[in-house]
């Protein structure tokens, strides 16, 4: 044999074996890992087609306690915090180690939900599955809100099992889709220094008299969906948020954002208005027979989002709740846009949630 026909049966042998690894990663089922961790944020179901349907987001992902990378990021953002005390510190490496997490792809993650077992769809680059579990469900009762859990099921051994909730939501009556920063929380969006003080080394406080509104609303049997831009890697902290502040429970939609790809730039120059627009048209398509009231700030796009479902969807937006944290003045241009976009949807712009108590009153 010559040496080229070996060397060109040699380099085949080497490039096909090469392939097939990769296509190996796509072929074969990984199973979590113990060192692994998922997260699955809290969803809800709805009724479709005489089944229940549940939205199921997992992320999975290890943390990097050790690295370079996590150390050297972590000294640089402290460059802009040199004056925290140690509590500030404390919270803002809790917060930002979800941000340098190690993200898993090409995982096969088995839940059981219902007493049923389900192979969600594999993990993407950015650790994050996405998959609507459909439930056969023999009783059919007309659960309205009604909280159940689910969990994963065991990879390899010694990993760990996580949960997670979701509420089943009924086909007729009132939901909130509300808005997380500056709208339930302090933000200071408009402030970026104070932003980013709120954000990464600051407890996360509610706006006064909120969770109290929240509440009521609940207590007229309202579903509550929290639709946000902040990032999936803040999820952990805006959970906790919600339950310390005693706000209804609901699911929350956040954005992707993952540091090692283009999405980092997009995720900072991104226009909310597509990515709201979207996540709430999803929310609204699921439950054709029941009224919603969208409720946001006036520091970024919500005016205009919410105005923009209130026309595509006639007659299913009962109120329209801004709070005015400024850019919304009186006789400003702005204002009269979207009070005049919002059409027969009652628009209501205020600044003290003690003005929109009389609403609950009217469910």
């Amino acid at each position: 044999m010559n040496i080229w026909n070996y060397n060109m049966k040699s380099s085949k042998t080497i490039f096909f074996t090469i392939i097939f690894i990769m296509l190996s990663i796509n072929i074969f089922p990984d199973k979590p890992e113990k060192d692994e961790t998922i997260i699955l944020p809290s969803t809800y179901g709805w009724y479709a087609e005489g089944k229940i349907n549940v939205s199921v987001r997992a992320w999975i992902f290890e943390l990097e306690e050790n690295s370079i990378l996590r150390k050297g990021f972590i000294d640089l953002l402290e460059f802009n915090f040199e004056n925290a005390g140690n509590e500030e510190k404390k919270i803002f490496e809790e917060r930002i180690r979800y941000f340098l997490a190690d993200n898993h792809r090409g995982k096969d993650i088995i839940i059981n939900i219902m007493g049923e077992d389900h192979l969600l769809s594999r993990t993407a680059p950015n650790g994050h599955s996405l998959s609507v579990i459909k439930i056969n469900d023999q009783k059919k009762p007309d659960y309205n809100n009604y909280s159940k859990n689910f969990y994963t099921l065991p990879g390899d051994e010694g990993t760990k099992t996580f949960s997670g909730t979701f509420n089943i939501i009924s086909q007729k009556g009132y939901s909130i889709i509300s808005d997380i920063d500056d709208t339930i929380k302090v933000s200071n969006v408009l402030d970026k220094k104070e932003l980013l003080h709120n954000t990464f080394i600051r407890k996360f406080v509610p706006v006064r008299g909120m969770p109290e509104l929240y509440r009521k609303f609940e207590k007229k049997g309202t579903a509550f969906h929290y639709v946000s831009g902040s990032p999936w890697q803040l999820y952990p902290a805006i959970h906790a948020f919600l339950q310390d502040e005693q706000f209804p429970a609901g699911s929350v939609e956040l954005k992707i954002f993952r540091l090692k790809d283009k999405s980092f730039i997009n995720f900072i120059k991104a226009d909310q208005l597509p990515y709201k627009l979207n996540s709430i048209n999803t929310i609204l398509n699921r439950f054709p027979q029941r009224k919603f009231i969208l409720i946001g700030d006036s520091g970024e796009k919500d005016p205009e989002v919410y105005t923009e479902i209130a026309g595509k969807h006639k007659g299913r937006i009962k109120y329209i709740f801004i709070r005015d944290v400024g850019m919304i003045d009186e006789n400003s241009p702005r204002r009269k846009a979207i009070v005049k976009k919002s059409g027969d949807t009652k628009i209501i712009i205020f600044k003290d949630p003690m003005e929109l108590e009389p609403y609950t009153l009217s469910l």
